[in-house]
């Protein structure tokens, strides 16, 4: 938030009243007063940035060509398609202008304005739900541990350019795609409609 400054400066002038015309009652004149300068008000301080923008994939471990990818522009991209778009100030913009997500100052994440139970902090983030939570930390030999594990049959997570502020950025985005159902594979594609086969002819 910007803060403007204004100096206020006043000059106070005393004034005498001047007794009889005799040369001896009139009082020397004074010497002017120095207005004195006014001060420069300080540039307003730039806010804290929230998030950090750089350039970083997030992946499956047997999937690195699926990868949704950070740019230091701030854009997120999967299949070469923008999903989303990222901003120091903790936003994550949709392509419509619709904020999905955002970071406030403490690490939480409110979701279209409402809390979410999303923190950021540290390597990665924390999502809290009534009793239950699950962890996401980015680790720097490249892979991605969930805590609790998704259980047998869930991809292996692997991610570049997720540590130190980035890891924050990472674990926004991937929550942000698990809250938007933005997943890849089969398990994610609708049903095939098979037709539907003749009735038997008796």
């Amino acid at each position: 938030m910007r803060r403007s400054a204004t100096v206020l400066a006043a000059l106070l002038i005393a004034a005498s009243t001047v007794g009889g015309c005799s040369a001896s009652s009139i009082p020397a004149t004074a010497e002017p007063s120095e207005t004195p300068a006014a001060a420069t008000p300080e540039p307003a301080a730039e806010p804290a940035a929230l998030l950090a923008l750089g350039d970083a994939k997030l992946f499956e471990t047997d999937k690195p060509a699926e990868a949704v990818e950070i740019s230091a522009d701030g854009s997120v991209r999967f299949g070469g398609e923008v999903m989303a778009t990222l901003s120091s100030d903790g936003k994550l913009t949709l392509p419509d202008g619709s904020v999905m997500m955002e970071v406030q100052a403490d690490g939480s994440v409110l979701g279209r304005g409402e809390p979410t139970g999303l923190t950021i902090s540290g390597d990665g983030g924390t999502l809290r739900v009534g009793d239950q939570s699950a962890t996401v930390a980015f680790n720097e030999d490249g892979t991605v541990t969930v805590d609790p594990s998704p259980g047998p049959g869930a991809p292996a997570m692997a991610h570049e350019g997720c540590r130190g502020e980035m890891a924050k950025t990472c674990a926004l985005v991937m929550f942000g795609m698990v809250a938007s159902g933005e997943t890849s594979g089969p398990e994610s594609s609708p049903p095939s409609e098979d037709p539907v086969p003749p009735a038997p002819v008796n």
